[in-house]
C-alpha cells in the first residue's frame, strides 16, 4: 500500500526553467521534471527503450526526445510518440506552491491519470 503522503519537495521553482528539464533524485529514484508554458510535469528519467537519460534530451512543446536513439514521449502521458520507443515511461503528478515544485512519487497509470 502507498504511504498516505508521497509528495516530495523536488526543487525550487527557479531551478526549473521554461522549456527546460531537470533530473532530480527522490527516494532513490531519478525523475525528470519539465516546465512547458508555465506548467510542470514529471516522468521517470530513464527512457523505456535505450535507458538514456530523458533530462539530457531535447524538449519541444510536450515532447521529450531521448538522446540515445531519438525516440520520443509525450511528457503529459508518458506515451511513446516516435520509434524506436514503443513502451511508455512512467509519469508523476506535480504541483507548484510558494516557490517549490512538488512531485508525487507514486506513478500514474499508463494513460497518465492518477
Amino acid at each position: 500500500m502507498t504511504p498516505p503522503d508521497d509528495w516530495r519537495e523536488a526543487c525550487l521553482s527557479n531551478d526549473l526553467p521554461e522549456a527546460g528539464t531537470l533530473a532530480v533524485t527522490l527516494d532513490e529514484q531519478v525523475f525528470c521534471l519539465y516546465r512547458v508554458e508555465g506548467a510542470t510535469y514529471a516522468t521517470a528519467d530513464r527512457c523505456s527503450h535505450g535507458r538514456g537519460s530523458l533530462s539530457e534530451g531535447i524538449l519541444e512543446a510536450h515532447t521529450i526526445e531521448c538522446p540515445f536513439h531519438q525516440g520520443c514521449f509525450d511528457i503529459r502521458t508518458g506515451a511513446p510518440t516516435a520509434l524506436p520507443c514503443n513502451r511508455p515511461v512512467k509519469t508523476y503528478a506535480t504541483r507548484e506552491a510558494d516557490g517549490v515544485v512538488w512531485l508525487n512519487t507514486s506513478p500514474r497509470d499508463v494513460a497518465g491519470q492518477p
